[in-house]
């Protein structure tokens, strides 16, 4: 990916209301970023909610979303997706990232990265046999009890 390309995301458990789309998804829409990230594509479990999804952020962005379900496979080997981004529960993390790894492409996935200490370690090791970068996430600061207690908590200090 040449440095002044957009960041083209395919989006595993981007659904059109779930926990993704209220706390992950709105970074993607910033204006600022614009022509550096573009949603290309989402994955859900249902080719019904991947579909449902496609048309939403179709619609936002202004151009057509692709809709993959099931296996990450599918969105991972996308030759118009450069990154994944990876939102689902935590058992499924290790599954879920194994196919982008083996597709070669980088990774966002929240954390943890995996359901177990050994999920984990199979992740990072076989991100590192297949030279693919990661990112592990954890979006605990923007959660709702913690927006509203860190004023008071922690009142010259964000984190």
């Amino acid at each position: 990916m040449a440095s002044n390309s957009p960041l083209n995301v395919g989006f595993v458990g981007l659904s059109s209301a779930g926990w993704a789309a209220r706390a992950l998804a709105p970074a993607i829409f910033q204006e600022a970023l614009k022509d550096k990230v573009d949603l290309v594509a989402v994955s859900t479990r249902s080719q019904e909610s991947a579909d449902a999804s496609a048309a939403v952020y179709s619609e936002k962005l202004g151009h057509p979303i692709k809709a993959y379900a099931g296996s990450t496979s599918a969105v991972a080997n996308d030759p118009a997706v450069n990154f994944v981004a990876v939102s689902i529960t935590a058992m499924q993390h290790k599954n879920a990232v194994l196919p982008v790894i083996e597709a070669g492409k980088p990774f966002f996935v929240e954390w943890p990265a995996g359901s177990s200490s050994r999920d984990t370690a199979a992740i990072a090791e076989a991100a590192r046999l297949n030279g693919v970068r990661s990112l592990v996430g954890l979006q605990a600061r923007a959660s709702r009890p913690i927006t509203k207690v860190q004023p008071h908590i922690y009142p010259f200090v964000w984190f």
